[in-house]
């Protein structure tokens, strides 16, 4: 910003100067003119004029000077704060935007990635259940069955015993009372024989008394 204002400075102090000296030259020209023309300027006169002119040349001219160099500065001044503050909105822009879509990805993908956690897990817990219910059930159904096959042997098992027991015993109380019968017959045929021995004796005995008592 330096090197411009001392250029453009430069650049219109040369104009300044040349349109002065321009100026001053077609002055002292005309006053030489009227000088010779009158024929009656003192020299007095003509350096009067001639400081006069040269002072307000250089009034005017360090005045153009100053006013232009204001200008310039002002302008260079206020262009290059537009340029910056344009340049610092444009790149506020552009790093709030880079950073809204940055922060976005990173909450969009983290959103995907906790919502896919939460499905997949949920989708374990699912199936995990799905397993352990259809294992359970499973295990259920077989220790249900394995449980109704052992009690059914048991039972025929326990029913073989009873009845292979109730068989002997109705075995053994056949072969005792079968035998009770064979004594008590056996007693009771014996009993017979031994009253019809008896009676036979007895009626033997009472025929010999008849026989005696007859005889005698």
């Amino acid at each position: 910003m330096t090197v411009a204002v001392a250029v453009a400075v430069a650049v219109i102090a040369a104009t300044i100067v040349t349109a002065a000296v321009a100026v001053i030259a077609a002055t002292i020209v005309t006053v030489a003119v009227v000088v010779i023309a009158a024929t009656i300027v003192t020299v007095a006169v003509a350096v009067i004029a001639a400081t006069i002119v040269t002072v307000a040349v250089a009034v005017i001219a360090a005045t153009i000077v100053t006013v232009a160099v204001a200008v310039i500065a002002a302008t260079i001044v206020t262009v290059a704060v537009a340029v910056i503050a344009a340049t610092i909105v444009t790149v506020a822009v552009a790093v709030i935007a880079a950073t809204i879509v940055t922060v976005a990805v990173a909450v969009i993908a983290a959103t995907i990635v906790t919502v896919a956690v939460v499905v997949i897990a949920a989708m374990i817990v699912m199936v995990a259940v799905v397993v352990i219910a259809a294992t359970i059930v499973t295990v259920a159904v077989v220790v249900i069955a394995v449980t109704i096959v052992m009690v059914a042997v048991v039972m025929i098992a326990t029913v073989a015993v009873v009845v292979t027991a109730m068989t002997k015993v109705i075995v053994a109380v056949a072969e005792i009372a079968m035998t009770t019968v064979d004594v008590v017959v056996a007693e009771t045929v014996t009993t017979m024989v031994v009253m019809a021995v008896v009676g036979t004796n007895c009626q033997s005995m009472k025929g010999m008394q008849n026989l005696r008592l007859v005889k005698s």
